[in-house]
């Protein structure tokens, strides 16, 4: 794990160092293979572009234990108090965080960078019980997810190989399971079953009562390995996935075996060259297609039955996107939000979110937004520098903007019970309601 770590915080110093000084290096700006910033997608015809949104219902969830609160990672129509304020903002423990939340029974879920599980009363933020479930000498750099049942079991897979299953009435470890390879990315329940994800390209199906596999999936390895992951989506008895190397695979949940696979290559290159390939917003089920996003400007709307895709475009995201009715909301890589029609992938319509955020002291110079999610009808994404932003679901237009001291949002947050919970930079949980 000490090794991970190291790799870890060296990417971090690669990824967060910057120049003071302003010098133009000499030399021809070329793009980067795999990394770039597509093209606004084609603009549909105007009366595409002038039709009105209707949200769905607003709906309040009280449980969220998985990517958008389903196993589809469809989007959901959230209620919330308009002019919501803070109501609490508590440490979990250690940062950074690399795990995403979960709530039911009441109670908020939460992991930090050692490996500490915390369980937070949702009605007044006070802490309930903790658990140290990294096994190993603190080293701030664990990764993962989890996620839940019906019957309160926590499922968590590790960086350090292990997955979990915890009672949360009593905190006692029910099984665990050393699969000698890091996961990415949170485990998913489905029909007896406990899927994950690992960073070689696995799907491994473990029996919930036990942790014994029941089957494994493997696709070609990719090479260059990334900190996130989606997870699968579910369909039928199939299991849609999405790998680093580019293969989206339809999975029987009973054996595994795949019923079709595609490839989908980054913008910039062809079948034959070699970049940089990385999913990791999660597949979502719409009208009996997947949706399926790579971080690498490419988007495709495929058959979920048949594999056949319907059509793609350079359209590039790293977060999971907002499905409602025949439309995608889709947080770009370089800030800005785009509609598109999931009828052909054209463009409804684009905004820049940065615009409407002051910017003191150049905080948002790289600034990381997380998102989208759909609260009281409107399309909101956050920033690590404490913005929000609400669009108008059928124009783009902004509606408004806030700004929260000490709301560096690092991951999505999720809404339960009209309180919109999420965690910070500083290992915070800090809530809205």
């Amino acid at each position: 794990m000490k090794l991970i770590g190291s790799a870890l915080l060296c990417v971090s110093a690669l990824l967060f160092t910057s120049c003071d000084k302003k010098e133009k290096l000499p030399g021809k700006r070329e793009p980067i293979p795999g990394i770039l910033q597509a093209e606004a997608p084609e603009l549909g015809p105007s009366s595409m572009r002038s039709a009105v949104i209707v949200p769905p219902a607003i709906t309040s969830l009280s449980r969220h234990v998985c990517t958008s609160g389903n196993k589809q990672h469809s989007a959901i129509n959230h209620k919330m108090n308009p002019n919501g304020q803070r109501l609490s903002q508590i440490s979990i423990g250690s940062g950074p965080i690399l795990t995403d939340l979960i709530a039911f029974g009441g109670n908020v879920y939460a992991i930090d960078a050692n490996g500490i599980l915390n369980c937070v009363s949702q009605k007044d933020c006070h802490p309930v019980w903790k658990k140290n479930i990294a096994e190993q000498p603190d080293d701030g750099v664990f990764s993962g997810g989890m996620t839940a049942d019906e019957n309160g079991i926590i499922y968590v897979g590790t960086n350090i190989g292990t997955v979990f299953a915890i009672d949360s009435k009593n905190q006692k470890e029910l099984w665990k399971k050393d699969l000698k390879v890091p996961m990415k990315g949170p485990p998913l329940c489905v029909t007896g079953k406990v899927i994950v994800t690992t960073v070689n390209n696995q799907t491994i199906a473990l029996d919930i009562r036990n942790g014994e596999i029941l089957w494994t999936k493997t696709v070609t390895q990719e090479p260059t390995m990334m900190s996130e992951s989606s997870t699968p989506a579910v369909f039928g008895n199939s299991l849609i996935c999405a790998y680093p190397s580019g293969d989206v695979m339809s999975l029987n949940i009973d054996d595994g075996s795949d019923t079709w696979n595609d490839v989908l290559f980054p913008a910039n290159m062809s079948q034959s060259g070699s970049t940089i390939s990385h999913f990791s917003a999660s597949p979502v089920i719409w009208n009996g297609f997947v949706l399926v996003s790579m971080a690498e400007a490419r988007m495709a709307l495929i058959d979920a039955i048949t594999g056949t895709r319907s059509w793609d475009r350079e359209i590039g995201t790293s977060s999971t996107p907002a499905v409602i009715g025949n439309w995608a909301f889709i947080l770009n890589n370089d800030g800005s939000v785009t509609c598109i029609s999931l009828k052909d992938g054209r463009r409804k319509w684009v905004t820049d979110v940065k615009s409407a955020c002051v910017d003191k002291n150049n905080a948002l110079v790289g600034a990381k937004w997380i998102g989208p999610v759909i609260i009281n009808g409107e399309i909101v994404v956050f920033n690590n520098a404490g913005h929000s932003v609400a669009l108008d679901i059928s124009t783009g237009r902004i509606k408004k903007q806030r700004f929260f001291k000490g709301a560096q949002i690092v991951r999505t947050p999720i809404i339960i019970d009209g309180k919109l919970f999420a965690l910070t930079e500083r290992a915070e949980l800090y809530v809205i309601g």
